[in-house]
């Protein structure tokens, strides 16, 4: 029967669905913006390797006494603001914050304190993960807002508060609870795993006139309670035809894994409907990837990404010769993230000798098509292994109308190194360069195109590229991506002998900081490096000068340079201190020392 109560949480929970479907629904896959993959390198960053020193958050000593001492100030929007400030600092790595539980505590039980100021306060003891003050979060629930409790609440579940399971349990029988109390209670019973309340989450789980929200919630809660005697409630669900119930029905098993278990969810993996198929997958991978392969061949082409996205993982693991066969197309996938995972396994299943020809086979049917996705990634798995065969078609693609396929055809040629080639390569960028210099060429593009291929020409040392890359060292406002390339690639080619023009060009360019319009950076670096290359000692006063920095990528360049060119060890700068000191609240003169945070502890909680 649909009770009074039920009614009004359908009422007042149809928004919030509607938005959920919204946003569930997948991207466009036909997007016309650019996004070049980052995983094809540029090797001028690698040679040499230029470590930065890196930084660290700090605080000032002396801010903490100014916000404990705010707590406790007349104005009651100071005490608000101090106590998130609280919370926002610890999140963020302040030690010693600990030492405010006593006064928000004292803050929470003030009589005249608004509900905005206790939910500040409660939210900065739950952050300093002040357990000691459980009682008193706790007792403050019993007139508290929703807010206060979505905050305390969960808190509260995880410090296994046995006073409150309870007041959970009882929210499961009564029918005028709310809809986000009786999501709160679900999910904090799952926490503290009250076995008490499988029932009536099952009973939950199972009322067709319930939200399909709730009997979700209460599904999940209940598989986290009993791992092993849900088949029964879930063979129930799953024949009843609907929906929601083949929904419910599978979400009972997603901690289960008898033989019994197994059969119902290879029964959902095929179900007509995305969501219950996909959880059934989902679920089956994690028992057993192999449990899901068999469903592959049929499931690795289904609408639906996430579906396409277990079958993958599954063929990665089942890894011979036919899951090959079946992950090729994959590289052509309108999901971005699921082609590249393809691409990327399918290059490390061609670690094995047995494998890799069949790799490359697909790969190659892949690259024959026009389908630009499909191009992309298999021009980085026939670059990655060096396929040389696969040369003519990568420069016929360094044409192709898709910027990302040109782009990703040229790493690839630089990628597999081909003599025979260059010749091909140099007129390409030789028709390319003067309007990649004059700014008029139709997308970025083809500057990352002629890096990747003046790239090529100086770990070649192909010195028929010389006249074309000399082009790119005068200072112009764009193509900074084939300049910095140009410049490295320079030096190699001329690498221990200079020629007698090209250093002073340099070393003008490594000193460009005019402010109104400074030398990119990049730019910068790259020629301190092929000023070493080159074996350019009257550059090192310039080198020796740029390199007290020591924390720039120029400085960093300038540093190996001049241990490049004269044998010396030169000081690293040592991680450089952050201050965090931007706060509502400061003192007017920030203490020294600071504190250093630690990011260990960030990264444990």
């Amino acid at each position: 029967m649909l009770t009074q109560q039920t009614a009004t949480r359908h009422r007042l929970s149809m928004r919030p669905i509607l938005l959920v479907l919204l946003l569930a629904l997948p991207l466009a896959a036909n997007s016309s913006a650019v996004e070049f993959d980052d995983r094809f390198v540029h090797p001028m960053f690698h040679d040499p390797e230029l470590t930065p020193p890196g930084f660290k958050i700090v605080f000032y000593d002396n801010l903490r006494p100014v916000w404990f001492a705010a707590l406790l100030d007349d104005d009651p929007e100071l005490r608000r603001l101090a106590a998130g400030t609280i919370a926002v600092a610890h999140r963020k790595g302040m030690r010693g914050l600990e030492e405010a539980e006593s006064v928000l505590v004292e803050l929470l039980q003030r009589e005249d304190s608004d509900p905005r100021i206790r939910r500040a306060a409660a939210k900065a003891i739950v952050e300093i993960d002040a357990k000691d003050a459980a009682d008193v979060l706790a007792q403050h629930l019993r007139n508290a807002d929703l807010e206060y409790a979505q905050v305390v609440e969960p808190a509260l579940a995880r410090w296994n508060y046995v006073p409150m399971v309870e007041q959970w349990l009882s929210r499961l029988q009564e029918p005028a609870t709310g809809r986000v109390r009786l999501l709160l209670a679900f999910q904090c019973l799952a926490v503290v795993g009250e076995q008490t309340a499988r029932e009536q989450l099952i009973e939950t789980s199972l009322d067709p006139n319930e939200l399909t929200t709730i009997r979700l919630a209460a599904a999940r809660a209940a598989s986290d309670i009993d791992r092993v005697n849900l088949m029964e409630t879930s063979a129930s669900l799953l024949s009843r035809g609907t929906l929601v119930d083949r929904l419910v029905g599978t979400t009972l098993l997603r901690r289960h894994s008898s033989e019994q278990a197994i059969k119902l969810l290879q029964r959902s993996a095929v179900d007509q409907a995305p969501t219950v198929a996909g959880l059934a997958l989902r679920v089956l991978f994690e028992i057993d990837p192999k449990l899901v392969s068999d469903h592959a061949a049929q499931a690795v082409q289904h609408p639906d990404v996430n579906i396409r996205r277990v079958c993958a993982e599954a063929l990665v693991v089942r890894g011979d010769a036919r899951a090959i066969e079946l992950l090729a197309p994959l590289l052509d996938d309108p999901h971005r993230g699921l082609r590249r995972y393809v691409s990327d396994q399918l290059a490390k299943l061609a670690a094995s000798d047995e494998l890799r020809k069949t790799v490359i086979a697909e790969a190659s049917k892949v690259a024959s098509t026009e389908r630009w996705r499909g191009l992309e990634q298999a021009l980085s798995i026939l670059g990655r292994l060096d396929h040389e065969p696969s040369a003519n078609r990568m420069l016929k693609l360094l044409h192709h109308e898709r910027p990302e396929v040109g782009f990703a055809a040229a790493w690839a040629l630089q990628e597999i190194a081909l003599a025979e080639v260059l010749p091909e390569m140099l007129a390409y960028a030789s028709d390319n360069c003067d309007n990649v210099l004059a700014g008029t060429v139709p997308h970025a593009g083809i500057d990352l195109q002629l890096a990747q291929l003046c790239q090529a020409f100086g770990k070649q040392r192909y010195a028929a590229a010389e006249p074309l890359m000399r082009k790119f060292v005068p200072k112009v406002p764009t193509a900074q991506s084939a300049r910095s390339a140009a410049i490295w690639a320079l030096g190699l080619l001329h690498e221990n002998k200079a020629p007698q023009d090209l250093p002073a060009q340099l070393v003008q360019r490594l000193s460009d900081i005019n402010p109104l319009m400074p030398e990119d950076d990049t730019v910068r670096r790259m020629s301190a490096i092929t000023l070493a290359r080159m074996q350019s000692n009257s550059a090192l006063k310039t080198l020796r000068k740029f390199a007290e920095d020591r924390a720039s990528y120029p400085a960093l360049a300038c540093i190996w340079a001049v241990e490049a060119l004269t044998g010396e060890e030169l000081p690293r700068a040592g991680p450089v201190n952050v201050a965090d000191s931007v706060w509502f609240l400061a003192p007017i003169k920030l203490a020294e020392p600071v504190e250093r945070a630690d990011p260990s502890e960030r990264a444990n909680r």
